[in-house]
């Protein structure tokens, strides 16, 4: 009897142990599965805080660009200033809206030697889009 009373009593303890085994594999698997969905969700939820974010930023500088281009006392300033400021307040006025996906149009040109300024500029950045004729 006291061979058949360890059997009995060693397979009552690894069934146990057994039971034990799979619920925390069970449990460890569950529980990294909800870790990764709410990190997921998490990740979601701050892209699209993000994405808001720069769309907000992207339509303030776009009415800010519109407002400078109807500005005739700007465009009068890059009429007047030295050539070499104009080249860099333009090209980076244009790296700055194709950075933000923006398309750039040159509108209101007035004279022929803005029109000359806007060309070179093209000529040196390419993706300037709307410049065809004077």
């Amino acid at each position: 009897m006291d061979s058949f009373r360890n059997r009995l009593l060693a397979l009552i303890i690894g069934l146990v142990v057994a039971t034990q085994s799979v619920t925390l594999v069970a449990v460890l698997a569950n529980t990294d599965h909800e870790v990764r969905v709410r990190a997921d969700e998490r990740l979601r939820s701050g892209s699209q805080v993000v994405q808001e974010f720069m769309r907000y930023r992207a339509e303030q500088l776009s009415s800010t660009v519109a407002v400078l281009a109807r500005d005739s006392g700007f465009r009068e300033a890059v009429a007047s200033r030295e050539r070499r400021d104009d080249v860099t307040i333009i090209m980076s006025t244009i790296e700055l809206a194709h950075s933000m996906g923006l398309k750039v149009v040159a509108e209101g040109v007035e004279t022929q030697e803005t029109w000359n300024l806007l060309r070179r500029a093209a000529a040196v950045e390419r993706r300037l889009a709307a410049i065809t004729s004077w």
